[in-house]
Parts: structure tokens; sequence; C-alpha cells
């Protein structure tokens, strides 16, 4: 590359002093990020167009990717990332998601950083439906619980404080559905130490949401599982306490009535409630007879 002097000779790159070759090398970084800067922003708009029209296979079929590490390309990952959810492709959005949370700055909205975290554990808890190896499912639940427990402490950096309580509301609310699930996958004599993980969920519900009675139901929920594999023991070998059994299957029968009365039950919890009832009900009968 040649330059003119101002003599009106050429002199060459290497006679330049080093300061000005510096100044240059910087000149075309700059030249080239905020380039590159300019189309990549061009593309964000792009899919987030396609994405607010509910477009998500344009999303995709327009092949835009970005691998470099900025808030541009974090952004075209987690457009992605959706897209790919709402089309039924969790493997492929979590693929996206990990490589979205991979660009994550401190040049990235908080709030949007937050929304892949948040994506990112709900769909894996949504993945455990589909895994029916009991030994993978276990060791994915050990890893979700404090995933889920890491993200609602990162939720606490959340700028808006409505937005912040809206989604440690719904992580705690799956941290609690993660603990129960890990009960269910915990062997008998070590659910004691499970169950008591829900005592701390259950303190944060009751702060967030103050008498609505999700704490109640989660706490029920935690000690049905825990009385369960006796009443089961029982039907199996005839060992154990049947008059206990009844009586404690009793009295969290006649405590989860109590949840029609509260909000949690006409909040979307209806169903889970009734099934409670329904199943602590049965066993009842099961061991009267």
């Amino acid at each position: 590359m040649k330059f003119r002097n101002l003599s009106g000779g050429k002199m060459n790159l290497k006679t330049v002093p080093v300061r000005f070759r510096n100044i240059l090398a910087y000149c075309s970084l700059f030249v080239a990020l905020v380039y590159f800067a300019g189309c990549a922003s061009g593309k964000v708009k792009k899919l987030e167009d396609f994405s607010a029209s509910k477009d998500y296979r344009k999303v995709l079929d327009s092949g835009i990717d970005c691998n470099a590490v900025t808030p541009e390309c974090f952004r075209i990952k987690l457009i992605r990332a959706e897209s790919y959810y709402h089309l039924g492709h969790r493997a492929e959005a979590l693929t996206n998601l990990k490589e979205a949370i991979a660009r994550i700055s401190p040049d990235v909205n908080v709030s949007e950083a937050f929304r892949a975290y948040v994506m990112r554990v709900s769909i894996v808890f949504e993945e455990l439906n589909t895994i029916d190896d009991f030994e993978k499912k276990r060791t994915i639940v050990n890893k979700l619980v404090p995933e889920v427990e890491a993200v609602i402490e990162k939720s606490k950096r959340l700028p808006e404080e409505t937005e912040r309580l809206k989604n440690q509301r719904r992580l705690t609310e799956l941290l609690a559905e993660s603990v129960l699930l890990k009960m269910d996958l915990t062997e008998a004599d070590s659910l004691a130490p499970v169950s008591g993980e829900i005592d701390s969920v259950c303190t944060a519900l009751r702060k967030l949401l103050p008498d609505e009675g999700y704490d109640f139901y989660y706490r029920l929920a935690a000690d049905y599982k825990l009385v369960l594999p006796g009443v089961k023991q029982f039907f199996l070998t005839g060992i154990g306490d049947r008059e206990k059994l009844m009586l404690r299957l009793k009295e969290l029968y006649q405590q989860g009535v109590q949840l029609r009365n509260l909000p949690v039950y006409n909040q979307g919890y209806d169903g889970e409630i009734e099934d409670f009832l329904q199943q602590t009900d049965y066993y009842m009968k099961q061991l009267a007879f």
C-alpha cells in the first residue's frame, strides 16, 4: 500500500512513523466495526419485524445468523431461539439460547439478557416431560434447581420493579415445580432433605404472593410426596401404620380443601389442586378397606 508525501513523491507504509501506523490501523478497525454494526443492526431489524408479525419460519428461512460476540449477534441468536421454540423445535432453541447467553456482555440490555436465561430454564423444564430415562431425568433436574436459583438471583438486577417482580414470581413457581419433580425422582429414604428445599421456596412465594396460597399449595404437595412412599409400601407389603397414614392423608385433604377458597385456585391451579384432593381421597379410602 502506497502513500503520497507532501513533496509529491511516493512513500511506503513502512516509512510511516509507528504512531501514525497505529492511528491508521485503529481507524481501519473503527470503520470496519461501524460497517459491521450497521449491517448487523439491519439484520436484527429484519428479524425483529418477522418475529413481531409471528413469521417465525421467515426468521429461520432468512439464513441470518451471526457468530461475533456483540449485542447485535446476541439479539440475532435470541430471536432465532424464540422462533425455533414457537415452531416446536426445542433442541434447536436451546442451542441458539446457549450461543446467545455466551454473547451476553455489559452492553447487552439487562432485560433481554434475563429473557434468554428465563427462556432456557423454561424450555429445559418442558423437555423433562419428553425424557423417559430415569437417571438422565434426575441428572437434569439436579442441575436445573441450582440454575433456576441462579437466574432468580440475576433477576434482582432488573431495573423495572414490575418486570422484576413478575419474573421472580414465575421463576419461583418454576423452582417449586422443579423441587417437587426432584422429589419424584428421589428414593424414599432420601426424601426428607429434598423436601426441606421447598421451605425456602415457600418463604419466597409468601413474600412475592402474600395471602394468595401459592406457598400453602407447594408445602402441601411436598408433604403429600413425603407420605406417599409409606402408603404404597403398605399396599405392597402390609408394613406400616395404617391408622397413622390415614390420619396424615386426612389432614392433607382437609388442608387441601382450603385451597379452593384462596386466589391460587382461580389463577390456573384449580386442576392441580383438584388432582391433589382426588389422590389423597383415593388413598384414604383404599387404606380404610
